[in-house]
């Protein structure tokens, strides 16, 4: 992976932020659980090992064991579609301050126990 490639090369450490559990138990050391604290923007992190904590476990049973993912078919696929905009309102910066039009009539595929992230970057 490219990742511990470079980490092995450079002798530097990398901070991965990332909702993919499977991908935390391939190439993570460490884990850190990050969660709400009541109502407030706070955020707690649980040690992964710490299994006692019932959020951690939830998220630790909730992952397929290793080598149990679901097929690679045509046939296992979840269409998600988007018949209206999506929008949601910014406060990134003064000149971009207002609603962003995040997705509208788009379609995509994704395979059971597959992981499909969608990002977005402002074009200058």
């Amino acid at each position: 992976m490219l990742l511990q490639d470079l980490q092995r090369e450079f002798g530097m450490a990398v901070l991965l932020i990332t909702h993919d559990l499977g991908v935390v138990r391939r190439v993570a050391d460490r884990m850190y659980v990050m969660r709400p604290v009541a109502s407030s923007s706070l955020v707690i992190a649980i040690r992964y090992s710490t299994t006692q904590q019932a959020y951690t476990r939830t998220l630790i049973d909730a992952e397929p064991p290793d080598g149990n993912r679901a097929d690679d078919t045509a046939a296992s696929c979840f269409e998600a579609r988007t018949s209206q905009l999506v929008s949601h309102q910014t406060w990134a910066a003064a000149s971009h301050r207002g609603h962003v039009k995040a997705a509208n009539g788009i379609t995509v595929l994704i395979r059971a126990g597959h992981t499909m992230a969608l990002g977005r970057k402002w074009i200058r």
